[in-house]
Parts: structure tokens; C-alpha cells; sequence
């Protein structure tokens, strides 16, 4: 006679973001677990050389590497002794 194996529990099911329901919210709640959002201070802006709306930027976010430089489309909108505190 042939034994039966014993079945296997069936795996429990991953937990993953919400899937978007097609709605400009809905797209944003899906995509909101794959963001690494952080804060920092602007140490240091100048015009970026080669673009009329571009700035340079150092960051400090806090990371022992020291600031972190950036290029932004910020020029547009602000000054650059807007964006240095």
C-alpha cells in the first residue's frame, strides 16, 4: 500500500502595498511605501551652470558623509537666500 504524504499548510500570503485603484489617491497610497522621504537644511545654493532653471544645492541631513549635493528645479520659484537658513 501506497502512504499519502502529509499536506503542507499552505504559505501565508505576503503583505504588500495597497494596489492602486486607478484614482490619482489611490495611485499615491500605492506608491507611498516605496518613498524615502528626509529632511534637511540647505547649506550652500548657487545657479547651476548649465541650466537656467536648475539650482545647486548641499544638503545636511544629518549623515557623517557630510551634505549631500543636489540639483533642483527650484530657481523658477525662489531666491537662493530663500532656501538657505
Amino acid at each position: 500500500e501506497k502512504k499519502e504524504k502529509p499536506k503542507k499548510a499552505p504559505a501565508p500570503a505576503k503583505t504588500a502595498a495597497p494596489a492602486s485603484d486607478g484614482s490619482p489617491e489611490g495611485d499615491c497610497l500605492a506608491a507611498a511605501p516605496l518613498l524615502d522621504v528626509r529632511v534637511g537644511t540647505v547649506v550652500k545654493c548657487w545657479p547651476h551652470p548649465d541650466a537656467e532653471k536648475l539650482y545647486c544645492e548641499e544638503i545636511d541631513i544629518g549623515e557623517e558623509s557630510g551634505p549631500r549635493t543636489i540639483a533642483s528645479g527650484l530657481r523658477p520659484f525662489y531666491a537662493t537666500a530663500d532656501l538657505i537658513q
